[in-house]
């Protein structure tokens, strides 16, 4: 949607009616010029005409499920000006680029999954529309269900993880703990709870998220999967 901006100068016109009388004042010449005057006042007195901001709401989702984004999203001001013309005065590129200035878009929720419901917010502006064009706008039921993410690749990020336990050759039951992850993730760091444990211990493989403020589970979904586990014990052997 393309939108400008226009500034407008407008130059104010002064009327001066003077009225002269030489004798006798024409009482019907002074009514005739009040009737004509009285012609040229805008007429306020039709009734606004309302308008439905869901009809004119715009809304798509993309990205992986749990983690998706709203896309393409916002009011789309040119038709709902152009729809109502008469009421907005026109629908020149300018009427529409005023209009679109009195909605501050935003969405409640982010790091979405299908089946979400979701908000749009438009700010408080719009109201004002009211006093400056014959319309009356509802913003109510601006609602929409979360639909179309691309679903996740069930995993078990385990399955590509070799773990040895290595004898130090020292004569003791202890063994060197080590492990390897075959599977790239590229948002997900991997640890083991002890480098060094006794034959018949346990040890603790754990994934994170490499990403600050998402879970293991998100930093997954960023390549496309979603995992049955996220942490594995092993005994050592």
């Amino acid at each position: 949607m393309n939108t400008f901006k226009l500034i407008k100068t407008i130059a104010p016109l002064t009327c001066c009616i003077m009225l002269c009388s030489c004798g006798s004042t024409n009482n019907s010449d002074v009514n005739n010029n009040n009737n004509t005057s009285s012609q040229t006042l805008k007429d306020t007195s039709a009734p606004k005409v309302k308008i439905n901001l869901k009809d004119y709401a715009l809304m798509g989702f993309k990205g992986y499920d749990t983690i998706g984004d709203p896309s393409n999203y916002g009011i789309d001001t040119e038709k709902m000006v152009q729809d109502n013309s008469e009421a907005f005065g026109g629908s020149t590129p300018a009427i529409i680029s005023d209009v679109s200035e009195y909605f501050d878009i935003s969405i409640d929720k982010h790091l979405l999954s299908n089946g979400d419901v979701i908000h749009m917010l438009v700010g408080d502006r719009y109201k004002e529309l009211s006093d400056k064009y014959n319309v009356d706008v509802n913003a109510d039921g601006l609602e929409f269900t979360v639909s179309g993410l691309t679903e996740l690749q069930e995993i078990d990020p385990f399955d590509s993880a070799e773990v040895t336990f290595t004898d130090p050759l020292d004569g003791t039951q202890s063994r060197i703990c080590s492990f390897n992850i075959m599977g790239c993730y590229k948002w997900v760091d991997c640890n083991i709870d002890k480098g060094v444990a006794n034959i018949g211990d346990t040890v603790k493989i754990t994934f994170t998220s490499a990403l600050e403020g998402r879970t293991v589970e998100q930093a997954f979904a960023e390549d496309g999967f979603k995992p049955t586990q996220t942490e594995k014990e092993y005994i050592v052997e």
